[in-house]
């Protein structure tokens, strides 16, 4: 029984919010391993491990709420591994984010791909004061 479990059985409506959670969990891919860092209420940095990866090889973009970052490595043929350690291979990862999320910047430094995100919310979204008269 998990968390959700606990308390799925008092709301109504909310089956399909429940079925997304059971989606991501049931896609989530490890690699390329990353972390999320809450820098403030409306700021998040996604830090991810690229090493062997260069500038070019890396797309990020962000397709409605999902963050969808690819990296693409060339072969190189002309290679003999006696070992190969190092996992350099093709992946795309997939983060959802919540509504009015945006992409300030991106950056790519000593093998860390570094995704700046802030929540920025539409004037038509914020809460207004009423005058009372």
């Amino acid at each position: 029984m998990t968390q959700l479990d606990l308390v799925n059985h008092a709301l109504i409506g909310f089956d399909r919010i429940f079925n997304q959670l059971d989606n991501v969990r049931a896609t989530t891919k490890t690699y390329p391993p990353h972390n999320i860092v809450k820098i403030d209420e409306n700021n998040w940095l996604v830090e991810l491990a690229a090493a062997g990866f260069t500038r070019d090889d890396l797309t990020v973009e962000l397709h409605e709420n999902t963050l969808i970052i690819r990296g693409r490595k060339q072969e190189q043929g002309d290679k003999y591994y006696l070992y190969k350690g190092l996992a350099m291979r093709n992946f795309e990862k997939s983060l959802y984010l919540q509504d009015h999320i945006k992409i300030k910047y991106a950056d790519y430094k000593d093998g860390m791909l570094n995704i700046y995100l802030e929540h920025q919310v539409p004037e038509s979204k914020k809460p207004k004061q009423i005058t009372i008269n």
